[in-house]
């Protein structure tokens, strides 16, 4: 940006200088906010041993909205074993990143969130179980909307009871009770374990 500015100096008038200045001070501020703010992941990445680290970043994570958006459209359809081999790939790539920075948090929310519904419907409910308590103990459910934690609880509870694991079942659809005192579903689910 030093270089772009002194060739533009030298072959402006006062009046595009000027806006030209005003561009790359916005520019500077922005770099220097995402080096403050981004500064785990981008030492992340400056430690890498690949050659092509920001080219392999940028790659992974525009493959993972891919995968995450072609996951979707299979789940839709309800051809479970092609979305579930796309967010299993979308998690796979952004993985390394989501200790270094919470930029991914809802991406992983997403992946995590559909993935469980994918393992539900398919009686993979150990994989389930580990999805809905990743959501709901690594707080990675964050800003989220309170619905989706309404709907990550109640499918915990859900796969609890498949699994015949009453207690915590009850446990979970306590929570639940409290945030959503007139959900019908909630109000079901407990009848049917006798709360």
């Amino acid at each position: 940006m030093e270089k772009t500015q002194s060739i533009y100096n030298k072959e402006s008038s006062g009046q595009q200088q000027s806006s030209l200045d005003q561009k790359i001070q916005y520019l500077q501020t922005l770099f220097s906010t995402i080096e403050e703010e981004q500064s785990k992941l981008l030492s992340h990445l400056e430690n890498s041993k690949s050659t092509n680290v920001y080219q392999d970043f940028i790659r992974n994570i525009n493959n993972a909205e891919k995968d995450v958006r072609y996951g979707y459209s299979n789940l839709k359809a309800k051809s479970y074993k092609q979305a579930e081999n796309h967010y299993n790939q979308a998690s796979k790539l952004i993985g390394p990143y989501l200790d270094h920075t919470s930029l991914f948090d809802p991406l992983i929310v997403e992946i995590r969130m559909r993935r469980s519904v994918i393992y539900f419907e398919t009686d993979k409910l150990n994989e389930c179980l580990a999805d809905t308590t990743y959501l709901l103990e690594q707080e990675r459910l964050g800003e989220s909307s309170s619905m989706t934690r309404v709907t990550v609880l109640k499918l915990h509870a859900k796969t609890l009871t498949k699994m015949g694991r009453n207690d915590e079942a009850k446990e979970t659809l306590g929570k639940l009770s409290i945030l959503c005192p007139e959900d019908q579903d909630i109000t079901t689910m407990m009848k049917a374990l006798d709360i």
